[in-house]
C-alpha cells in the first residue's frame, strides 16, 4: 500500500532482486580510505559532511565501493542514506547495497531509499525503543518500483537538477543568515561601548 499507483508500463519487484547486500570485512582501517560513520552522512540530504581519518579500533568496518549505496539501518527514521562515489569502508550499522545488474542504476536506488514513502515503510518495521533498527530481512521484502533503465537515468537526471536548484538557494540562504548573524554582533558591541547613541531610538532626549 506504500507504494502507491506506478505506470503501467513499470515493473514492480521487491528490493532484493535489484540489489545485493553486501557484507565484505575490511581489515586495512584508514591509509588514506574514506572511513565512514552514520555522523557522517546528512539526514535525507545523503550528503558526506565530513570523513573519518580512521574509525575506532572497537567498531566492525566493512568495505564499499564507488558504485554502492549506503543505508543506515540504525534510527532509519534519521534517512541516513548515502552514494558516496569512492571506494571505501564503513561501519556496519550501514547496509552496503549493489546493483545485480547493468539495468539498475544505483543513483535510482539511492533516491529511492531516501524518499519519505520508503523510509517511513522501513522505520514502522523496526524494533528497540532507545535503538530502534531496520533489519535487511524486511527491507529486502520491500516492493518497489522499477523502470526502464532509460527512464532510471531520465529521473535521476532531473531530481540531480532540481536538488542542486535548492541547495544553492540554501547556500545562499545560510550566507544571509551569517551576515545578519554578525551584523547583530556588530550592532551590539557598538551600543554597549557607545559607538552609537540609543537613547532617541528609546524615548529619551539626548542632552545637550
Amino acid at each position: 500500500e506504500w507504494l502507491g499507483k506506478v505506470p503501467a508500463h513499470w515493473e514492480v519487484q521487491r528490493l532484493k532482486a535489484s540489489v545485493s547486500n553486501v557484507v565484505n570485512p575490511a581489515t586495512n582501517r584508514g591509509s588514506g580510505k574514506m572511513c565512514l560513520a552514520l555522523e557522517h552522512v546528512e539526514s535525507w540530504t545523503g550528503r558526506i559532511q565530513s570523513v573519518a581519518i580512521d574509525i575506532g579500533a572497537g567498531s566492525h568496518v566493512k568495505k564499499f565501493r564507488s558504485t554502492d549505496v549506503l543505508f543506515g539501518k540504525l534510527r532509519p527514521y534519521l534517512a541516513k542514506v548515502s552514494h558516496p562515489k569512492r571506494n571505501g569502508i564503513c561501519v556496519n550499522e550501514f547496509l552496503v547495497l549493489r546493483s545485480k545488474t547493468k539495468e539498475i542504476n544505483t543513483n535510482y536506488i539511492f533516491y529511492l531509499l531516501r524518499s519519505k514513502r520508503t523510509i517511513d515503510a522501513i522505520n514502522a518495521s523496526t524494533y528497540g525503543v532507545k535503538m530502534p533498527r531496520a533489519e535487511w530481512s524486511f527491507i529486502s521484502g520491500l516492493k518497489c518500483p522499477l523502470p526502464p533503465s532509460s527512464e532510471q537515468v531520465s529521473i535521476t537526471g532531473y531530481l540531480d537538477q532540481e536538488t542542486a536548484k535548492i541547495d544553492h538557494v540554501i547556500v545562499n540562504i545560510r550566507y544571509a543568515i551569517d551576515l545578519l548573524k554578525e551584523f547583530r554582533t556588530a550592532l551590539i558591541s557598538a551600543a554597549v561601548t557607545g559607538k552609537i547613541d540609543v537613547r532617541a531610538s528609546s524615548g529619551e532626549t539626548p542632552k545637550g
